[in-house]
Order: C-alpha cells, then structure tokens, then sequence
C-alpha cells in the first residue's frame, strides 16, 4: 500500500526536499508526492517561485538518477543564478541505485493554495481518497515556525499523525553540498521525526485526551441525573420525596462533579 505526502514550500534549497522526497520513497513507501504553496502565508514562497522550485527539485532528481550533481541556486528576475555556483556537474555514480526509482516511479503534482481554509479542505479530501488518515503524510522541513505550528494544528484536529520533519545533524558543507544528501550520509548523521512521536508532544496529546475524556464523565453523569429526575417528575410529580431527593442529588453531582474533574485533571 503505497502513501501520500504533502510536502510545503517554504525554502529555495532544494536539497532539502530531496532528502524529504528519498527517505519518503525509500523509507515510507511513499509513492505520490504533493508539493503545496499557501497563499495566505506571509513567509510562503509566491506561485511563480513555487513553480520554479519544483521545476528544480525534480530536474536535481533527474540529474542524481544520471550519477551527477548539479549545484542548483535560486534564480532572480533575469534568470541568473542568486548566487554563484559552479556550472559543471560533479559525477556521483553512488547515487543512480538512490535517486533512479525515485525519478521513474514518483508521483508528484504542485498544489497552490490560498487559504489555510484550503488546505483544511485539501487534508480532508486526501484522507477520503486514499486509505484514511494512515496514509496521509505532512512533511514540515521547510516550514518557519508560525507556519509549523498552524499546519501542525490543522493536521491534529482532523487526526492526522503521521506529521514528519527532516534534520541534518551536521550544517550542509556550502562548498560540498552534494556530501549533504541523504545517499552520502551515514544514518545517524541525519533524522526523519515523527513529531507526533517526540515525548513532549506525545504527553501533551494525552493530557488533553484526559481531560477531554472528564468533561465527558461530567456532562454524561449531569444528563443520567438531569433525564431520571424529568421521567421521574412527569411519572411521579414534583411533590414527591423520591423526585425532591432526586432533585438534590442532581444539585450536588452539578457542584461536586467539576470539582472532582479539577482534582483529576492536575
């Protein structure tokens, strides 16, 4: 069963999202990939830079399937290179067993977006149409704080998990980039987080999962007091001690039960 990613632009290296798009492909078996630009985000990158990042990532695929590296700089309006980088190729025939799959199998599509409101739509309809929500991927690499912790969230209110991002232990060589790429790497010289997975968040998950669950113990154990005292009061009448009684057990679970959900919930 093959899963879906949907990796965000943020940066112009793309080096990065090709250690993303390897690890994915190799790790995960991920097998279509969606690289997404939203609008609304001040740091996102416009649509024409989007564009002109995926065109890159891919050709840099395409070139390492060859066996060689070409350095790739973000361009400016006239086309030329935002900084200098060497023209010729560096030959890297370790690298054709990573990248070729990769390049003749992959999946791979640019999505823009104008709203979060859009992507919110766009998460809801990749789990309706793949295999739920197993199978939806975030990656977060790229992506400058605000922007993490706003896609972060989107991705847990619908119960998506599966939200990763990619680390260098080490800061990328700016005379050697091509030794950075996931191939020439040892494995404990790179990571893949499951961010879901790190302690703290996992902690704070079912912290909120726990009180979530108490305020439901309290409103269910209110509306079984509130729905016996209303069929006892039609049943038997208001003057009733049974219905009195009733009447005061209801009054003190409403002030005890939120008390008891406090003292839990410390």
């Amino acid at each position: 069963m093959s899963n879906n990613l949907l990796l965000f632009l943020f940066s112009k290296n793309v080096d990065s999202y090709v250690n993303t798009i390897s690890y994915a492909f190799h790790k995960l078996s991920v097998k279509n990939i969606i690289l997404a630009v939203v609008k609304e985000e001040k740091t996102a990158l416009s649509y024409s830079e989007a564009s002109e990042v995926n065109n890159r990532i891919w050709n840099q695929i395409e070139n390492l399937s060859k066996g060689q590296y070409v350095y790739s700089a973000a361009r400016n309006k006239e086309g030329l290179p935002e900084i200098p980088t060497p023209q010729r190729p560096i030959d890297l025939p370790s690298s054709i067993t990573t990248y070729r799959p990769i390049h003749e199998q992959m999946n791979h599509e640019i999505l823009r977006l104008d709203t979060y409101r859009d992507l919110m739509d766009t998460l809801k309809n990749l789990i309706k149409g793949g295999n739920g929500k197993e199978t939806c991927l975030i990656d977060l690499t790229t992506a400058p704080k605000v922007p993490s912790v706003t896609i972060f969230s989107l991705c847990i209110a619908l119960g998506i998990q599966a939200v990763y991002t990619f680390e260098l232990v080490d800061p990328p060589d700016p005379k050697e980039p091509e030794k950075s790429l996931i191939h020439a790497l040892a494995s404990d010289k790179y990571s893949y987080t499951r961010i879901t997975d790190v302690p703290a968040i996992r902690a704070s998950q079912k912290s909120l999962l726990r009180k979530s669950q108490i305020r439901w113990y309290v409103v269910v154990a209110a509306l079984i007091v509130m729905g016996v005292s209303l069929y006892t009061y039609v049943a038997v009448g208001f003057q009733s001690p049974f219905i009195q009684g009733l009447g005061l057990l209801a009054t003190l679970v409403s002030l005890i039960a939120p008390i008891v959900g406090l003292i839990r919930e410390r």
